[in-house]
């Protein structure tokens, strides 16, 4: 399947929503998702494991994703990673702050489909696969 071989981080606190995103990535092939319950460690994760898509909260414990994506960009190995932020943050002023750090999509959670989230992700993934 298209996303077996792509490693995809998801950094968000809510274990139910994490558990949702996991189960429903490996219905669609995508075999290599881990993920971190917090900001400093989903960035240690990515700095180790260098995935090729991480989705990121805003809202997290330890570090906030503004703070993650500036040290993400910020780090030599890190700073090309592909990022889609899932929040329930919905305000256009923070969308469109969050957007000026090169993310490559923003999924609100309150209008979160998982077939809607796995066709973005599928397009972010062939869209960087082009780049390659």
């Amino acid at each position: 399947m298209e996303g077996e071989n792509k490693k995809i981080l998801i950094v968000e606190d809510d274990a139910d929503f994490v558990k949702v995103l996991k189960d429903g990535l490996a219905q669609h092939g995508f075999s290599h998702v881990t993920s971190a319950s917090d900001g400093e460690a989903g960035l240690q994760k990515a700095i180790e494991e260098k995935p090729d898509l991480i989705l990121l909260d805003l809202i997290l414990p330890k570090m906030r994703g503004e703070e993650f994506l500036k040290k993400l960009r910020g780090h030599e190995e890190t700073h090309a990673v592909a990022v889609l932020i899932v929040s329930q943050l919905s305000d256009y002023e923070k969308i469109s702050e969050t957007m000026a750090l090169g993310i490559k999509g923003y999924l609100v959670k309150s209008d979160f489909s998982l077939d809607s989230m796995i066709g973005q992700i599928q397009t972010i993934l062939s869209e960087e696969r082009k780049k390659e």
